[in-house]
């Protein structure tokens, strides 16, 4: 959204019909993001896990990274992603991204449901 367009409202508390909602810096979301991912990275998964909804370092460092990129600190993203790209990633020659569910290519995958949505209707 951000990326389109720009400030954002930002939520950190429990709304009540007292509160107003106004939009945020984007440089303050942005901000608050990169604080919340990087301290959840140690309580990631370490390793690659080629599982359906497995969240790992390394999708951390994915986000981390496209934060970075966003605000152009090219270093900062170059840090982020050398980590991924220094990991066990192989490339997928399957012909198709639905045949491989643990395709190990993919940093994060999420699978639909065969009905077609996750709704509980």
């Amino acid at each position: 959204m951000m990326q389109h367009w720009g400030d954002v409202p930002f939520i950190t508390k429990e709304l009540s019909m007292d509160n107003r909602v106004s939009r945020t810096n984007k440089d303050e979301v942005m901000n608050a993001l990169l604080k919340d991912i990087n301290e959840s990275i140690p309580y990631l998964y370490e390793d690659p896990v080629h599982n359906q909804t497995i969240v790992s370092q390394d999708l951390a460092n994915a986000l981390v990274g496209l934060i970075h990129l966003e605000q152009k600190d090219y270093n900062g993203a170059a840090s982020y992603f050398s980590k991924i790209i220094d990991e066990t990633y192989t490339i997928s020659f399957e012909n198709s991204i639905y045949s491989d569910i643990n395709n190990k290519e993919a940093v994060f995958t999420l699978l639909f449901p065969e009905d077609g949505n996750y709704c509980n209707q």
